[in-house]
């Protein structure tokens, strides 16, 4: 039975930026991979298409079928932890053994404060598909109604 495990120094699972977040990753598999790759992480998921940027990476060349690697990543300023009505972002180390595929992931908070940013308006959380779209158009046509921009073209007239 193949395993890989992800283990985070300490209890915390909130984190300031610039903070360090260190920690263990060990793996017992059947073969011994070609890499274990650690990778420090932020991710989207929600509504529309993921985004996933690898942020800093430690990799482990030619390790044996069982055995553990410390490691340690200075956090950046951003982006911050958020949940909205849409989409949410959320930072993770993530421990990969190749090409097997075998993997974990240790989730936590990055925000200024060390809890995730939440936005208003979540009644939206309650809105199906066809409310939000009658929403946004709504609030285009508002837009359109008040735009900045617009040209009065009157004064142009000679």
């Amino acid at each position: 039975m193949s395993k890989v495990r992800v283990n985070v120094r300490g209890s915390q699972s909130a984190f300031r930026p610039f903070e360090r977040i260190s920690g263990s990753v060990s793996w017992t598999l059947d073969a011994a991979p070609k890499r274990v790759t650690i990778n420090l992480l932020w991710h989207t998921s929600g509504r529309g298409t993921a985004d996933v940027e690898v942020v800093a990476s430690e990799v482990v060349s030619a390790p044996s079928a069982s055995g553990s690697r410390d490691f340690t990543f200075e956090l950046p300023e951003a982006p911050y932890s958020f949940s909205g009505s849409l989409i949410t972002l959320s930072w993770a180390i993530e421990a990969i053994a190749e090409p097997s595929g075998d993997a974990d992931q240790f989730e936590f908070v990055l925000a200024p404060n060390g809890q995730e940013v939440r936005f208003a308006g979540s009644e939206d959380d309650d809105m199906d598909d066809e409310d939000l779209e009658d929403s946004a158009e709504s609030e285009v046509e508002d837009d359109l109604e008040d735009d900045p921009f617009e040209v009065d073209r009157d004064r142009f007239k000679k």
